[in-house]
């Protein structure tokens, strides 16, 4: 094999590798992740938006540390989804909300049904008096 075909070859193999790797990735259906801490019942936006195509995402959340634990009270997170509109600002279109026992850091999925397409941010609460640390990540229901 001459060494054009070679280099033609190993372009063409990497172009390839590459252009799967991308199509990988976009398709993984991630659309933000986001780490809380110190969360009150005062609440917080989170600090990215994401772009919504289709009607459904879902949040997979945990909470990692909550000020009611320490007293062997239950923690909660509110989670509310709001949708960007023609002025610029974000409105409260949907809420869910999920409550963990004391030192429970499983995950919790909330699926978010029936949204229009558009920009989004969410807006995290606590559920009880005192604060919570939390992390999860946002995925396209596709």
């Amino acid at each position: 094999m001459s060494d054009f075909k070679k280099t033609t070859t190993s372009i063409l193999l990497l172009v390839f590798a590459l252009l799967f790797s991308l199509s990988t990735a976009a398709y993984s259906g991630v659309l933000d992740t986001f780490e809380g801490y110190d969360f009150s019942t005062a609440g917080k936006y989170a600090i990215d938006s994401f772009t919504l195509n289709d009607d459904d995402f879902y949040v997979k959340i945990r909470i990692d540390d909550a000020f009611t634990w320490e007293g062997g009270g239950n923690a909660g997170v509110i989670v509310e989804a709001h949708r960007k509109n023609w002025l610029g600002a974000y409105v409260k279109v949907s809420e869910k909300s999920f409550i963990r026992s004391p030192y429970d850091t499983s995950y919790e999925y909330l699926s978010f049904t029936d949204m229009s397409s558009g920009e989004y941010k969410l807006y995290f609460r606590s559920y009880y008096a005192g604060t919570v640390d939390f992390s999860g990540t946002v995925y396209d229901n596709n």
